[in-house]
């Protein structure tokens, strides 16, 4: 199975931002490059740039600048650009039913916006499959771009946590929704060890290596962290649209701001949702790699991940 990646930068953590934090991992690659990752690996992910909807590069830089992510008709039309730009005919999509959503805020909006990817996609000849899952809530306990890879560092060693694990068998439940029904068994029977050689195979035919993989993630697991604690008994409230606000934010300030993918900070969940916390948990730990960041982060990371108001006041 082949599958062609052509992406844009994502808020706060895209799939291309958090590769981008593996040293000589090459996030633009031109025709013969292409060809090249592709025969040595099977798969390949680079941005929009050069002769790869290059209009739609620039476009999306305008939605982001102007706050026009979530225009539907503009959400469909760059992602088709990009399917049709590198060939792909089953085009996937799962779409995260949120408040922050840029493809759906309610479950209604959002159906009616899969029909609109579905029969723009049967217009150019493409096999629309749009898939609805909830992200009002994390998926998993890892926010941030350096954050991704020790998540993915966990799946490969068999050390994912109950939460994560859950995660990779719901992306697993994607994928067999969004492919064509021959490729499903391979998913289907897809281990850890399958999943590293295939990540490994696609790091390094693009520039990077395995041990410049595990140092990114070593790097993130010795980092100075604080810790947002909670302040009561009760359960555990994280209010992710915050979380991604505070992430974004701190991005757009960061002094290395003029790359392409800034990653000063991350937050990783030590608590689900819902979890009973006593007062002084630790409900998440924060990655801050620029000192004057760490007081406002705490700030704002700590009314985002909290404890549930209306559960003290019962209890009370």
């Amino acid at each position: 199975m082949e599958v062609i990646k052509l992406g844009v930068p994502g808020r706060p953590a895209g799939g291309i931002d958090c590769l981008a934090q593996i040293a000589g991992y090459r996030t633009t690659l031109n025709e013969e490059e292409l060809e090249t990752v592709m025969s040595t690996a099977g798969y390949a992910h680079f941005l929009a740039s050069g002769r790869y909807a290059p209009l739609d590069a620039t476009v999306f830089k305008l939605r982001q600048q102007h706050g026009f992510q979530d225009v539907p008709t503009l959400v469909a039309a760059s992602l088709l650009s990009k399917k049709l730009a590198v060939g792909v005919v089953t085009a996937g999509l799962d779409i995260r039913v949120a408040p922050h959503g840029n493809f759906g805020k309610t479950m209604a909006e959002a159906r009616e916006n899969a029909d609109l990817f579905a029969r723009a996609a049967q217009m150019l000849g493409l096999v629309g499959r749009p898939v609805l899952t909830d992200g009002s809530i994390p998926y998993q306990p890892y926010i941030g771009r350096s954050e991704a890879l020790a998540a993915l560092e966990d799946i490969f060693t068999g050390a994912a946590s109950p939460w994560l694990q859950e995660h990779l068998e719901t992306c697993r439940s994607i994928s067999l929704a969004a492919v064509p029904v021959d490729c499903a068994p391979l998913i289907e029977a897809a281990s850890a060890d399958d999943l590293r050689r295939a990540f490994t195979d696609n790091v390094t035919a693009q520039g990077a290596s395995q041990g410049a993989f595990e140092n990114a993630v070593l790097k993130v697991r010795r980092a100075a962290q604080l810790e947002i604690c909670a302040d009561d008994d009760g359960e555990a409230l994280v209010s992710l649209e915050g979380i991604r606000r505070s992430l974004v934010a701190a991005q757009s300030v960061d002094p290395s701001a003029g790359s392409n993918f800034p990653d000063p900070v991350g937050v990783t969940l030590r608590k689900r949702p819902g979890d009973s916390v006593l007062k002084g948990d630790v409900l998440a730990t924060v990655r801050v790699d620029v000192e004057s960041m760490r007081d406002n982060l705490r700030e704002a990371l700590s009314l985002a991940i909290s404890v549930s108001k209306d559960l003290r006041e019962t209890r009370t």
